[in-house]
């Protein structure tokens, strides 16, 4: 018997359906919000706590990239002399796009909170 199901990772545009339903429906972006706000302030501080002048970081499965804008900003805001290589992995190509324009249109506000920031794709 054949299975109904398809994978969402033969068809980009499907997945990206599917998981804006599973947004509207979930709390999962309101709880990393939290996380952002709550627990993130105190591991960034600790991230000051050791020597260097940046900060590599490595995002898998980004998406639209306004959670990473968040992460960033936080880590920005504490360490302001902090260079951030920002190195993103995202396999739905239909995403990097959005992600692209979230730091783009942003730039004024990204040459005060990211003056350092650097994000490349692979």
């Amino acid at each position: 018997m054949e299975s109904l199901m398809r994978p969402l990772s033969s068809d980009y545009s499907y997945y990206l359906k599917t998981f804006k339903l599973f947004l509207e429906r979930s709390t999962e972006h309101q709880c990393l919000q939290n996380v952002i706000d709550e627990n993130l302030p105190d591991t960034v501080t600790s991230i000051g706590k050791k020597e260097g002048s940046s900060l590599s970081v490595l995002r898998v499965g980004s998406g639209s990239g306004k959670i990473d804008f968040e992460i960033l900003g936080k880590i920005q805001s504490k360490h302001p002399a902090l260079s951030i290589h920002n190195e993103v992995v995202e396999p739905n190509p239909e995403q990097i796009p959005s992600y692209q324009d979230i730091f783009s249109n942003l730039n004024i506000y990204m040459h005060h909170v990211f003056p350092g920031a650097n994000t490349s794709f692979v």
